[in-house]
């Protein structure tokens, strides 16, 4: 099986276009900072861009909270809950029915 390039932005702004670009790079973490403060930068960075990233984003963490990796330590989960809770407060705005999904789905995650 061949491996598959790695993408960085350049490789999605001509695959795609410099838009597309952008919102992948502000749905990225910047493993740079600081573990505990990675999440508000991508929300910054996000709140820059269209709705539809955010969208995006608030989809993703739904996904995951419905099907979270069962090995994951207590502090983990505990962690992902934190960040699912600011991905939902700071981006409400992009989708009312996801917003209300999203805070239904970390209810729910609470009572594991």
């Amino acid at each position: 099986m061949s491996k598959l390039p790695d993408k960085t932005s350049d490789n999605i702004a001509s695959e795609f276009c410099e838009k597309v670009a952008k919102g992948v790079k502000a749905l990225t973490k910047n493993e740079e900072i600081e573990y505990n403060k990675q999440i508000e930068d991508v929300v910054q960075r996000i709140k820059q861009e269209p709705k539809e990233v955010a969208i995006v984003k608030m989809a993703d963490r739904l996904f995951n909270l419905r099907d979270r990796v069962p090995n994951w330590s207590d502090e983990k989960q505990a962690h992902y809950l934190q960040d699912a809770t600011i991905i939902l407060n700071e981006l409400s705005y992009a989708s009312k029915n996801l917003s209300e999904a999203l805070k239904n789905a970390i209810e729910k995650a609470k009572t594991f």
